[in-house]
């Protein structure tokens, strides 16, 4: 069972601004989304200074690469 509020009610809890606020700085859209190709950082991390957790990856990585070669060989 619903129960229906007031048109004069709604406007005390559901304000809609009629004209958004000027001066805000754009944010990014899901229509405009930064390029793919041309990331923010594109500089190189040395191997020492990544966190344990990448370094050990990048260790498994090439691990596994060796297997696969070897495998398609």
């Amino acid at each position: 069972m619903k129960t229906s509020i007031p048109v004069s009610m709604k406007n005390k809890f559901d304000k809609v601004t009629k004209q958004p606020e000027k001066d805000v700085q754009e944010e990014l859209s899901p229509m405009d989304p930064p390029d793919g190709y041309l990331p923010p950082s594109v500089e190189d991390v040395p191997y020492e200074e990544m966190h344990v957790f990448l370094q050990k990856l990048i260790d498994e990585h090439k691990d596994i690469s060796k297997e696969l070669n070897n495998f398609e060989e």
